[in-house]
């Protein structure tokens, strides 16, 4: 048989180990990393202006009904952030959309944060401070108790729905084992997580929810300054006449910098 370790070395010399510069929750007294400049890709084909920032975060394992305390705080933060972005410039936003998530990337090893604004390339800097000054609104002031308790039910309820269910897809229960065990969470079938999960909401109040709030925005509200953290990268997506990829825009990057300071 072939030493595995000489294997690895031949077979996934492609595809090195990554390593990752976290944005949030990495070990203490870890280097603070400064903003970099954005990545400015340009093509034809794109039909709209887009900005995204990363962050990334160890993974956490779900093992307990505490972790999933924790996974609630981070499922109401990432649900009511998405929907207050969206909701708060009806009926005529600057942007046609934005999107917050925080949710673990298999593939990547890690927890993965997404802050992404849509909006039309004639328009996209008002959108893109319209979106980041809603969020600076919500780091200061925070979520309000009603917000996070309808959230907060609405995901209880979806769990309830799911439990009583008398089938599930043979993939997609597949799915979420393949995860689970890749992830180090503990699987369960629904009516167990279903009832740990009531067990981990009564852990979960309006203080617990805006401080984890405060953490997941800081690499954007706090952009720039000494000591914060820093995006694990940003890209910017702008339609062009003859645009074909990733390409060098300092003008661009700079503005955008800008913007993300103010």
């Amino acid at each position: 048989p072939r030493n595995l370790q000489a294997l690895r070395r031949v077979e996934r010399r492609d595809k090195p180990q990554v390593v990752h510069t976290w944005t949030l929750g990495g070990a203490a007294g870890a280097p603070v990393v400064p903003p970099r400049m954005p990545t400015i890709f340009k093509h034809e084909l794109l039909q709209s202006f887009s900005l995204t920032v990363f962050a990334k975060e160890p993974l956490a394992r779900r093992t307990s009904v505490s972790d999933l305390a924790d996974f609630l705080t981070d499922r109401i933060v990432a649900c009511c952030v998405a929907r207050r972005l969206n909701k708060r410039e009806r009926p005529n936003p600057p942007f046609s959309g934005v999107e917050f998530d925080f949710s673990d990337a298999p593939s990547e090893g890690c927890v993965v944060s997404t802050f992404i604004v849509y909006a039309d390339a004639a328009s996209w800097e008002p959108a893109v401070q319209r979106a980041l000054q809603e969020l600076h609104v919500l780091a200061a002031h925070g979520l309000a108790a009603a917000e996070v308790g309808a959230m907060k039910r609405a995901i209880l309820a979806d769990s309830r729905l799911r439990a009583q269910q008398s089938w599930a897809a043979s993939v997609e229960q597949l799915a979420l084992l393949m995860e689970a065990d890749a992830l180090g969470h503990t699987f369960t079938e629904p009516s167990h997580y279903d009832l740990a999960l009531h067990l981990a909401a009564e852990a979960v109040d309006e203080e617990r929810v805006n401080r984890r709030l405060c953490d997941l925005v800081a690499h954007i509200v706090q952009f720039g300054e000494a000591g914060a953290p820093a995006p694990a990268a940003t890209v910017v997506c702008m339609p062009t006449p003859g645009g074909d990829g990733v390409v060098a825009d300092p003008a661009l990057g700079a503005k955008v910098l800008e913007l993300l300071r103010s």
